[in-house]
């Protein structure tokens, strides 16, 4: 097995052919993506994960060019869920979700990501996949800009200094755009009446 860690080598090489370094980037995205799709859709996880690979697997030569490989999988995990749900969407109707009145945006986005540790409690883990479902539905309305450094701080649990390090930006463009998005999507929820 290969050891590199570097995301754009690992690209470049299993650009070649080369499926022991592919099967490192998996290895390396997997733990981080999977939360993501947890958020996106209610299948299995794994079964969304196993399709996104082998659509990547497909394009490795065409995207081992890109700048921001990192970036690149968290937009292609983000828009195959979308997909999938666009699909489902019309075999189900919206879910009844929590009413977000007296909450903020900021408050509620906690909320979900610290409720998804207790899948102990049924009630919990009912409200937790409303929940996500109804912000999952709301930030996919918003820009990537704004929508991808909101899922990778209350999703990914991940620091301002870690997704400036995926995003290539600074950490006070990482804060301003998570505000940005918070505005955004408070907006968006606000639209509902509930």
């Amino acid at each position: 097995m290969i050891k590199i860690d570097d995301l754009a080598q690992l690209m470049n090489i299993a650009a070649k052919g080369d499926k022991q370094a592919f099967e490192r980037i998996v290895q390396l995205m997997s733990p981080k993506l999977i939360k993501i799709v947890r958020y996106y859709t209610n299948q299995s996880p794994e079964d969304v994960m196993q399709e996104i690979w082998l659509k990547i697997w497909e394009k490795v030569s065409v995207l081992a060019d890109k700048e921001h490989p990192e970036y690149w999988f968290y937009t292609v995990v983000r828009y195959h869920c979308y997909d999938e749900g666009r699909k489902s969407k019309s075999q189900k109707r919206n879910a009844d979700v929590v009413s977000m009145q007296n909450e903020s945006v900021r408050d509620y986005l906690e909320m979900v990501r610290g409720a998804t540790a207790d899948y102990t409690n049924p009630e919990n883990l009912l409200i937790t996949k409303e929940t996500a479902e109804f912000v999952r539905r709301n930030m996919d309305r918003l820009s990537d800009i704004y929508a991808l450094p909101l899922y990778l701080y209350y999703f990914n649990d991940m620091s301002l200094l870690e997704i400036g390090q995926i995003l290539k930006l600074p950490a006070s463009t990482i804060k301003w755009r998570l505000y940005t998005g918070r505005q955004l999507l408070k907006k968006e929820i606000s639209k509902y009446d509930y």
